[in-house]
């Protein structure tokens, strides 16, 4: 029932990052500012350190509430959530399935990284290699397991935004290979069909002025 080139628009941020990048997280959240400040929000993170991290930023540097997901029930985060005209909610992946929205008024996720499997679980050496240079060895294994796992995941992510036919919402990941990368085809034809702008700007006015019609 949903119309996803009508309900949503979907930005992906022009970031490399590779294992090593430290600054990767605090160049994200900087990027998302302009619109993180504008509607709820969820922040969806690939690891446990980049999660904490951002916590501490956006509780530095923004008034809006912040809450902070690490486990168990999250009804009465939901709920609090639900009651607030705006709130930044942080996660990693226990969120990014299963976890009913509805009713919370989120019109943002964003994701900070493509959910891959790190290559230390795949018994790889990640010191200096970025993902897919690391993969480069395990072709048959990345075409075949990692890269529908991955695919799957981002649909996965990208299902907290719409949970109704009238919702309306924006979707951000600060990681550029999704365009760059030749894999990245693959990984957009698991998604809705959304439509892809360029910058922050090009999202806030979509909110600000929804289309006229969803037929």
């Amino acid at each position: 029932p949903y119309r996803f080139d009508k309900q949503t628009r979907s930005w992906c941020i022009p970031l490399e990052p590779n294992l090593a990048d430290e600054q990767h997280t605090e160049t994200f959240i900087e990027a998302i500012r302009p619109v993180v400040s504008q509607v709820k929000t969820l922040l969806l993170f690939t690891t446990k350190e980049a999660l904490f991290k951002a916590h501490r930023a956006f509780r530095e540097k923004e008034q809006t509430p912040c809450f902070l997901y690490q486990g168990g029930d999250a009804t009465p985060l939901l709920d609090a959530v639900s009651e607030l005209d705006h709130a930044i909610v942080l996660a990693s992946k226990s969120f990014w399935q299963g976890t009913d929205f509805r009713q919370t008024g989120i019109q943002c996720v964003a994701m900070d990284r493509l959910p891959f499997v790190p290559p230390e679980r795949e018994r790889a050496d990640h010191e200096t290699h970025a993902l897919e240079e690391t993969w480069g060895v395990l072709s048959d294994e990345f075409r075949d397991e990692l890269l529908p796992r991955c695919g799957l995941e981002l649909k996965q992510g990208f299902g907290r935004l719409i949970r109704h036919e009238m919702d309306r919402g924006v979707f951000i990941l600060g990681d550029g290979r999704l365009m760059s990368r030749d894999y990245g085809r693959a990984l957009r034809g698991w998604m809705p069909n959304t439509e892809w702008v360029k910058t922050a700007a090009e999202l806030i006015d979509f909110l600000r002025h929804p289309p006229e019609s969803q037929a």
